[in-house]
């Protein structure tokens, strides 16, 4: 058979990594649209304006989402959330810091009534637990002049915590001997606040050794006091363990609130908080400052920390914390209205084909994966003769790939993609009309098929969030109309250096009378012989993409990652 009249093969390339920059621009334009979409100029918002916009974007394009957009990206493009987040940590505790609408990610919950605190209640604990302190926040305590003493006993009252109710609960307090008395967090008297209204057992409690303090509603129909008790600790002795903490706000770690994504610097010590850190200082806003206690900030990590065990220690747990944080998220999140939302972001997870403007780029060449392109001998347009498409490995750039609306039946994936294709194609930096003439037609000889100039842009990549142990790419060689896969047909492109891949080609034909014989027995399939879910056509590489995906439905109800 003549080499002309074989079929051009489909080539996939695929990056390590993402660049951040581009998530970002990407989220910012989707922020954009969308508050076009309300009838206002971006460029023109008042901080109170984009702030409301910011809440209003989420649960639009987002409902039920407990983290931010820039958060659910960076989770969903790694091959192993969990342990690049363990990573990210060991070099910079604000890399997990999971940004929510209201600061507070599950199982720390807001009240709009008093205002920068989060809360939350781990159930019944012993004292030496400590959950609080172990999450990031502290045990409910109070100050001589509280101004929330109201709103906490009326959540504890009314269910905000849950199973509380009058129970006790832990108090933030401690005994000073040398006072002979007992301090609340500021330094003062406890038996002095006047929120509180009885304290059993009080003339011994400068005897105690080891002290216990616990709270709980004094008159279920009075707002506003308590009664709290000392005594000597004992083994098993049980209290509620209800904790706040400052609201985390990502965005007072990287610029853009849009695209606040915990890939950011850290911030100066003791001006923020991470899941997993305390701050130096986390008393609600508005409190005098505390006379004891404070706790140290946290210090700026250094490159040996991923040879100390403790910093290994404290990625497990920032790590374990957010990984529940996400699975929460997930649970509450509506992913079938926010899907299209997710698949704009997700298209940019990774290098761009080219640069698009307005999207990922400012100039030409800022962030294109393919610099020049080169078919037969004759440069070319790059952005005209590739398009991005989904592979296992992410978004990969193709070349003689099959229209998505002729490989996928009719469907939101379907259209999402050729939507996506589209819109890259128009807002590219090359205006120009150049089309290939027909489908590709193979030849031999090494100028007879195409030519790259790749960019791994490895300054700009997040360390992170590369998942493979070699520097370069992914090319997948494979049929036009198959879903490119790495685990098939992919060969490695080192950077640095001319990659010459050579070709050659078998083709398959079978009988139609073979199509007789029970499938069983001929042990292969024919293109319209099995039914699929989200092709077309069947094919072996799209049958074990079927397969994958079923998989990962059958799991998705029990995990996130």
């Amino acid at each position: 058979m003549p080499l002309r009249n074989l079929e051009y093969p489909a080539i996939t390339i695929c990056s390590q990594g993402i660049v951040q920059d581009v998530i970002d621009k990407a989220l910012k334009k989707q922020f954009d649209d969308f508050v076009k979409s309300q009838g206002k100029d971006p460029t023109t918002l008042s901080t109170e304006e984009k702030a409301q916009l910011q809440k209003n974007y989420t649960s639009d394009l987002y409902p039920g989402a407990t983290t931010s957009p820039a958060s659910l990206v960076n989770v969903l493009v790694s091959d192993n959330p969990t342990e690049s987040i363990k990573s990210k940590v060991l070099t910079d505790p604000a890399a997990a810091c999971v940004d929510t609408p209201d600061g507070c990610e599950a199982p720390w919950f807001g009240n709009a009534a008093i205002n920068d605190t989060c809360f939350a209640n781990f159930g019944k604990t012993d004292n030496l637990q400590r959950l609080c302190e172990k999450n990031g926040g502290q045990r409910l305590g109070f100050f001589k002049d509280f101004p929330y003493a109201y709103e906490f006993t009326y959540m504890l009252e009314y269910g905000n915590f849950s199973t509380v109710n009058r129970s006790q609960f832990w108090f933030n307090a401690y005994m000073d001997y040398e006072a002979d008395d007992i301090l609340a967090e500021d330094g003062s008297y406890l038996r002095d606040l006047y929120i509180f209204s009885f304290m059993s057992d009080y003339p011994n409690a400068t005897t105690i050794k080891d002290p216990c303090i616990t709270a709980n509603i004094y008159d279920y129909y009075t707002t506003g006091y308590f009664e709290y008790s000392v005594f000597e600790c004992t083994p098993g002795l049980q209290a509620h363990e209800l904790c706040i903490r400052e609201k985390v706000d990502c965005e007072e770690l990287h610029p853009d609130p849009v695209a606040g994504s915990g890939y950011g610097p850290s911030p100066p010590p003791g001006t923020g908080t991470s899941p997993g850190t305390v701050s130096g200082t986390t008393q609600p806003p508005g409190t005098p400052q505390r006379k004891k206690r404070n706790v140290p900030a946290v210090p700026t990590p250094t490159l040996d920390s991923a040879f100390v065990n403790s910093k290994k220690i404290i990625a497990e747990e920032t790590a374990k914390k957010s990984r529940t944080s996400y699975n929460q998220n997930f649970k509450s999140m509506n992913l079938q209205k926010s899907y299209k939302s997710l698949f704009e972001i997700l298209w940019y997870s990774q290098l761009p084909c080219f640069d698009v403007e307005e999207v990922t780029s400012t100039s030409f060449g800022q962030y294109g994966m393919l610099k020049h392109c080169n078919w037969k001998g004759v440069d070319v347009p790059c952005s005209k003769i590739f398009t991005t498409f989904p592979t296992d490995q992410g978004m990969c750039c193709t070349f003689n790939m099959e229209a998505a609306e002729d490989m996928f039946k009719d469907s939101d994936y379907q259209d999402m993609v050729t939507f996506m294709q589209a819109r890259d194609r128009n807002l590219s930096f090359d205006k120009s009309n150049f089309e290939l003439d027909g489908r590709p037609v193979p030849e031999a000889g090494r100028t007879k098929g195409l030519t790259l100039i790749l960019d791994a842009h490895s300054d700009m990549v997040s360390g992170g969030t590369v998942s493979q142990d070699f520097d370069g790419f992914f090319a997948i060689i494979d049929g036009s109309n198959q879903f490119p896969t790495t685990t098939r047909k992919s060969v490695l492109i080192r950077p640095g250096h001319e990659n010459i891949v050579a070709i050659n080609a078998v083709d398959v034909k079978a009988d139609k009378g073979i199509q007789m014989i029970d499938v069983e027995k001929r042990n292969c399939y024919f293109p319209d012989d099995k039914l699929m879910n989200f092709h077309k056509e069947y094919s072996q590489a799209n049958c074990i993409l079927e397969c994958q995906i079923d998989f990962a439905l059958s799991k998705v109800c029990e995990y996130v990652f």
